[in-house]
C-alpha cells in the first residue's frame, strides 16, 4: 500500500441561512464504475487523453485554461487518478466518450451521497477517485471556500 496521499478537496462553510435552501454537495466514488467497464474500454480510458476546459472558478485561480489527460492515469507506486467532468470534459461527438459520459451520469444518479453543510464545517474528499456536484440553491448569504490540499 502505499504511503503517498491522494490530492484532495476541502470546502469549508463560512455561513449559511436557515431554513435549508438547496446546496447539498454531492459525491459518488467512480471505482465502481471503473470496474464494470469491460478490458477494451480500461484500455482505452487509461491510452486516450481528453480535454477538459478549466471552470470559470479555476480560470479566475489562474490554474489555466484547458488541461489534456487521460480519464484513468496510471501511476507508479500511487492509486490511479480517476477523472471526469461532466460539464468540462470535450467530447467532440465520440461515441466512446459520449458513452461513458452517459454511464458516469447513470452511476452519479444512482450512488451519490449528498452531504448537508452547517456553519463552520469542513469536508473534504479524494478528489483523485470522487466526482462531486452540488444542489441548486438559493441562499445568496451560501459562502464556501475551496481548498486543494496536494500530494505529499
Amino acid at each position: 500500500m502505499s504511503t503517498k496521499a491522494s490530492r484532495r478537496s476541502t470546502l469549508r462553510c463560512g455561513a449559511l441561512s436557515r431554513p435549508r435552501t438547496g446546496g447539498q454537495t454531492t459525491l459518488a466514488d467512480l471505482q465502481p464504475l471503473y470496474d464494470s467497464f469491460s478490458e477494451e474500454e480500461r484500455t482505452k480510458l487509461s491510452a486516450q487523453e481528453y480535454t477538459f476546459v478549466s471552470s470559470a472558478g479555476v480560470q479566475d485561480m489562474e490554474l489555466g485554461r484547458t488541461a489534456k489527460h487521460p480519464l484513468r492515469e496510471i501511476r507508479e507506486s500511487r492509486p490511479p487518478v480517476l477523472r471526469f467532468s461532466y460539464n468540462c470534459v470535450v467530447t467532440d461527438d465520440e461515441p466512446f466518450i459520449l458513452g461513458v459520459r452517459e454511464r458516469v451520469l447513470q452511476h452519479f444518479e444512482d450512488a451519490h451521497v449528498a452531504i448537508d453543510f452547517t456553519p463552520n464545517s469542513i469536508l473534504i474528499w479524494n478528489n483523485h477517485r470522487l466526482v462531486h456536484s452540488r444542489t441548486a440553491y438559493t441562499d445568496r448569504n451560501r459562502h464556501l471556500r475551496r481548498v486543494w490540499l496536494g500530494e505529499i
